[in-house]
């Protein structure tokens, strides 16, 4: 029940995510949003698969200089839920019964909340054809803490064709997928586009912002992993749960409160 309900609304809500110059002076960014994921736990002779549901609350200010030089800081805060879990493997060797017999429980368990909070500080330059941040940040995620590079990055002509990159730059994640995305971005009139790859070219995303003034600016994102591989919170490995495509979405807003 839980699958038919979340999966509809990941793929057809909202998400900031793309990168691109800041207006001249300071703004504001807002999201808020839920995702989705896989994690892996057990051990050598027997592995558990766990459906992560992560919403969240996302906030960033961005000041850029008459010159270029602009600084930011971001800050993501919410929940991963453990919603459901499955048996992935377990080792059918005769031999090894006493060892399969005492092997460990999961990690985590449905209905488990853990904290999920990242926080990131970056610097950098933009102009016309160009623009790059980048600085430290973490995740603190499932009781553990990453530390991140936060980089976003973009090349071409901002009101037409451009290119774009970002690494932990938006809001953030436990899962590595959510984090990382890359690809081409159109903009016509108020309207401006942006569609790439995600995660380790195992997903895609696709975004649509509209300019409602000089002041405030929307967008529309859907960002999806069809071919998710789940091992632990960072790292891709061999185990595939392919009925439940890890998925991200958020309603995200640009304030500008200087136009």
């Amino acid at each position: 029940m839980l699958r038919r309900i979340v999966v509809p609304l990941l793929f057809f809500a909202f998400l900031l995510c793309g990168a691109g110059p800041p207006p001249e002076g300071t703004s504001v960014d807002f999201a808020t949003g839920v995702g989705n994921y896989h994690a892996c736990s057990g051990g050598l002779y027997r592995r558990y698969g766990h459906n992560m549901v992560e919403p969240m609350v996302y906030g960033a200010v961005h000041h850029r200089q008459p010159n270029g030089v602009t600084y930011s800081g971001q800050v993501t805060a919410g929940e991963s839920i453990v919603a459901s879990q499955r048996l992935l493997w377990q080792d059918d060797d005769e031999e090894r019964e006493d060892l399969v017999a005492g092997a460990p429980d999961p990690h985590y368990y449905v209905g488990e909340a853990f904290p999920l909070l990242g926080l990131s500080l970056t610097g950098g330059w933009h102009k016309r054809w160009f623009g790059v941040e980048g600085g430290p940040g973490f995740v603190y995620a499932m009781d553990m803490v990453q530390p991140v590079l936060t980089l976003s990055a973009w090349g071409g002509d901002f009101q037409r064709v451009y290119g774009w990159e970002r690494l932990y730059a938006g809001p953030m994640s436990g899962y590595f997928g959510h984090n990382v995305a890359g690809g081409v971005g159109l903009r016509w009139g108020r309207w401006r586009s942006e569609f790439g790859v995600a995660g380790v070219l195992s997903g895609v995303t696709g975004t649509m912002y509209l300019t409602l003034n000089p002041s405030w600016e929307v967008g529309v994102t859907g960002q999806v992993h069809p071919l998710e591989v789940i091992d632990n919170l960072w790292l891709y490995h061999s185990d595939w749960w392919p009925a439940m495509p890890a998925m991200r979405t958020t309603l995200s807003l640009r304030w500008h409160p200087g136009r």
